[in-house]
C-alpha cells in the first residue's frame, strides 16, 4: 500500500495522470488496501457509532467479511445519518454519518487521494494532515517570525461553513478520483428527523474523505492571498 501510494504521489507531482489513474485502479482493489481501510474505520474513534443501517463491525469475522465485500462494482451509497454537536460557542455544527460500509469505501479511495494532495497541495498547510500537528504549524509560525525581516502581524481567520458550501461542481471537474464513486460520496443524501434530504453541495463533516476533499478545494489560497496583498519595504500594504 505504502508503495503504490509512493508511486501515485511522484506520478502527481510530475503531472502524468495516465500513471496515476492506472495507479489507483491497482490501490483501490488491493486486498491489502481493503484491509487496512477496515482498520482505520474499525479503530478511530467512531468506531462504535453507526450509519442509518444500524451495522458496527465487532469482530474479527465482521471485519474479514467487510474488507472482502469492498469493491467499486455496482456501488451506492447509503443515505448518512444527520446529527448535531455542540461547539465552544453555543452553536450547533451539523455532523453527517456514513454507514460502517461508506466509511471503508470513503478511506480506500481516500488511500488515493491523500496521496495525490501530499504531492500536489501547499506545503505549509497542516490540518488534517498526516504527521502534521498543532505543534508542526507552532514550529512554522516561529520560524517565519524569527528572522531578521519577518512579518509584523498574524490575521487569524475563519471560512464561514467552508465544508458545507463547497460547490460539488467544483469536486466532480477537480478531485482526480473516479467520477461515479465520487458522486455517490457526495449524492447520498442524508436522514433528519426521519426524513430523507438531498446534499446539493458541500463534503459531510463526518466522512473520512472529507478532510482531504477540504484541503484540496483550499489549495492555492495562500498564493492567491500573497498575489492580491503584499507588503512594501516600509511595512505598508499595497492591495
Amino acid at each position: 500500500v505504502n508503495n503504490l501510494q509512493s508511486r501515485i504521489a511522484s506520478a502527481a507531482k510530475n503531472g502524468n495522470w495516465k500513471t496515476v489513474n492506472k495507479l489507483s485502479r491497482l490501490l483501490t482493489r488491493s486486498f491489502y488496501a481493503k484491509l487496512l481501510s477496515v482498520r482505520k474505520v474499525t479503530t478511530n474513534k467512531g468506531s462504535r457509532t453507526p450509519g442509518i443501517d444500524g451495522v458496527i463491525w465487532s469482530s474479527s469475522a465482521d471485519k474479514m467479511r467487510a474488507a472482502l465485500q469492498l469493491t467499486n462494482k455496482g456501488y451506492r451509497a447509503k443515505p448518512l445519518t444527520r446529527k448535531y454537536i455542540r461547539k465552544k460557542s453555543g452553536k450547533l455544527r451539523p455532523l453527517s454519518i456514513p454507514t460502517m460500509y461508506d466509511r471503508a469505501m470513503q478511506t480506500l479511495h481516500s488511500l488515493v487521494l491523500g496521496a495525490i494532495e501530499s504531492a500536489a497541495g501547499d506545503k505549509t498547510s497542516f490540518g488534517f494532515k498526516p504527521y502534521r500537528s498543532t505543534k508542526d504549524a507552532y514550529a512554522y509560525l516561529h520560524l517565519c517570525l524569527s528572522k531578521k525581516v519577518s512579518p509584523e502581524w498574524i490575521v487569524e481567520g475563519d471560512i464561514k461553513a467552508c465544508f458545507d458550501e463547497i460547490s460539488h461542481n467544483w469536486i466532480l471537474d477537480n478531485i482526480p478520483i473516479d467520477k461515479r464513486i465520487l458522486k455517490e460520496f457526495l449524492k447520498a443524501g442524508y436522514i433528519e428527523n426521519y426524513h430523507l434530504f438531498p446534499t446539493e453541495k458541500g463534503t459531510p463533516q463526518g466522512g473520512p474523505i472529507s478532510p482531504i476533499i477540504g484541503n484540496m478545494a483550499l489549495n492555492g489560497l495562500e498564493n492567491a492571498l500573497a498575489m492580491r496583498f503584499y507588503s512594501r519595504s516600509d511595512g505598508t500594504i499595497d492591495k
